[in-house]
Parts: structure tokens; sequence; C-alpha cells
């Protein structure tokens, strides 16, 4: 690493997203949500599984239960 670089880290993205940046540039790396990379850190892994898809049904909410009509 050269002279006033630093490593920074996106911490949603990953492995993947480990920079090196200008120390002078962080102010502006942190707005968009980067940090340090820690000595010694290693970033978590991304997770190995992907979630089974999501049908419509399972997402719509239940519909509304019909009430019984009152006899006059």
């Amino acid at each position: 690493m050269e002279p006033g670089f630093v490593r920074i880290i996106h911490p949603e993205l990953g492995r993947d997203s480990i920079s090196e940046v200008p120390e002078t540039s962080l102010p502006t790396w942190y707005m968009s949500g980067w940090r340090l990379l820690a000595d010694g850190e290693q970033p978590p892994d991304p997770p190995l599984t992907v979630p089974p898809p999501v049908t419509v049904a399972e997402v719509a909410p239940p519909a509304p239960e019909a009430a019984p009509k009152k006899e006059k």
C-alpha cells in the first residue's frame, strides 16, 4: 500500500468491496457508507445459500372473512 493510502470496506457489499483510497478522501467515502478496514480484519464471506423464492400468495395479505348475514 502506498503512503497516504488506506484500505476501506463497505460493510453491506462484503468481501468484494475493499478498496485503497487516499486518506484525504475519507470524509467523502464515509458519507457513502464506507469505513476503514481494521488491521488484520477479514470481511465476512457472503451467504452461501439463497433463500427460496416467495410466491404472490405467500406475500398477499389474508382475505377478510365474510361475516354471516343476520336475518331480520
